[in-house]
C-alpha cells in the first residue's frame, strides 16, 4: 500500500493505477519515467484508498488536499472509459470519509466531456487537472506521441476548456513540464519557451483554467534519458515569471483561491492606505516648507534696500 501513495507539504497524493499503457505501445511521453513491472496488480483497491484517507484526516492540519493520479489507460468503448470507471469507484470509496464534496484534485488525461460530467456528478472531488505537458504544439506532438495519437494537442485544449464549464472557473488546471521543450530534437530556445508558456497561461486564464508547472528532471528510464537539463537561465527567468506575471494573470481573471484573493485585497488596501498617508504627509510637509520659504523670501524682499538705479528710475 505504501507504494501507492506519496506525501508532500500538505498534499496526500495517491496513485490509482501504477501502469501507463502507452509504455506497452512504446508511445509514452519521452520525458516520463513512470514505469512498473507487470508482476504486481497496478490498481489501487478502493478499500485501501478509503483507509489511507481515513488515517490521514485523523491528523488535523497535516493535509489540506488530496491528489489522485496514475498511468494512462485509453481502453473502453470510448477512449479512457475504463480508466474513468476505475477512478469513480476509488473516489466514491474515499468520499465515504466525508459528508459532501471534499478538497481533491484528479490529475488525469483530457477526457471526453461526457466522462468529465460523470466524474463531477458521481464523485465528490472539487477540481480536475488534464495536464497538457508541453505548451508548444509541435513539442507536444514530438514529446507525447501516445497522448497526441489518442487526443491531440488542439482537442486536449478544447476538452480542458469544456471541463471548466463543468467544474467551474478556477477549478480546472493544466500543467507543463518545464525544461522538456529545451532539450532533444526540435528543442526551443529559452526565449521561445518562455513566450509560449506565458501565452498559453494567459489563454487558459481567459477561459477559467489555471496553468501550473513542474520541473523536468532527467531519468535514465525515460526516452530522453540523462539528457542535460535546460540552462539555469531558463529556470531563473521562469521563476520570475511564475512569481510575478503568472500570478498577476491569475488575479486579473480571479482564478486564485478566494482566501488568496481576500489576502491580496487586504494587503493592497493596507498598502494603498499607507501610501496615501505618506503622500499626504509629504505634501503637507512640502506645502509647509514652501509656505515658510515664501514667507522668508517675502520678509527678505521687504527688508532688502532697493538698488540705486531702480530708486532713481522710480523717482524720475
Amino acid at each position: 500500500m505504501a507504494s501507492m501513495k506519496d506525501v508532500r507539504a500538505q498534499k496526500l497524493i495517491l496513485t490509482a493505477y501504477r501502469r501507463c499503457e502507452f509504455w506497452k505501445q512504446r508511445k509514452q511521453c519521452t520525458f516520463c519515467a513512470f514505469f512498473t513491472s507487470g508482476k504486481t496488480d497496478p490498481v489501487l483497491a478502493e478499500s485501501d484508498a478509503r483507509e489511507i484517507v481515513e488515517a490521514a484526516i485523523k491528523e488535523p492540519g497535516r493535509f489540506s488536499e488530496l491528489y489522485f493520479s496514475g498511468g494512462s489507460d485509453s481502453s473502453g468503448s470510448i477512449p479512457f472509459e475504463n480508466e474513468v470507471n476505475r477512478y469513480i469507484r476509488i473516489l466514491q470509496a474515499v468520499g465515504q470519509n466525508f459528508s459532501g464534496r471534499f478538497p481533491c484534485r484528479l490529475m488525469a488525461p483530457a477526457y471526453p466531456i461526457e466522462l468529465v460530467r460523470r466524474i463531477r456528478q458521481e464523485t465528490g472531488i472539487t477540481s480536475y487537472s488534464p495536464n497538457i505537458e508541453l505548451a508548444d504544439c509541435a513539442m507536444f506532438e514530438r514529446r507525447c506521441p501516445g497522448k497526441n495519437e489518442v487526443v491531440g494537442y488542439d482537442e486536449w485544449i478544447n476538452r480542458t476548456l469544456k471541463a471548466a464549464d463543468v467544474f467551474g472557473a478556477g477549478h480546472v488546471y493544466s500543467q507543463i513540464v518545464d525544461g522538456a521543450e529545451l532539450v532533444g530534437e526540435g528543442a526551443l530556445t529559452v526565449e521561445q519557451a518562455l513566450e509560449t508558456n506565458l501565452k498559453l497561461c494567459e489563454f487558459f486564464a481567459d477561459h477559467g483554467v489555471i496553468l501550473l508547472s513542474t520541473i523536468w528532471r532527467p531519468h535514465r528510464a525515460s526516452r530522453l534519458g540523462m539528457t542535460k537539463m535546460a540552462p539555469l537561465e531558463y529556470y531563473v527567468q521562469l521563476a520570475a515569471w511564475i512569481g510575478y506575471a503568472w500570478n498577476i494573470i491569475r488575479s486579473q481573471y480571479y482564478l486564485l483561491e478566494p482566501k488568496v484573493i481576500i489576502v491580496m485585497i487586504i494587503i493592497r488596501t493596507i498598502s494603498a492606505v499607507i501610501f496615501a498617508a505618506l503622500l499626504t504627509k509629504l505634501l503637507a510637509d512640502g506645502l509647509a516648507k514652501a509656505g515658510v520659504l515664501n514667507a522668508y523670501a517675502l520678509g527678505q524682499e521687504k527688508s532688502q534696500p532697493m538698488d540705486e538705479d531702480l530708486s532713481d528710475a522710480s523717482a524720475n
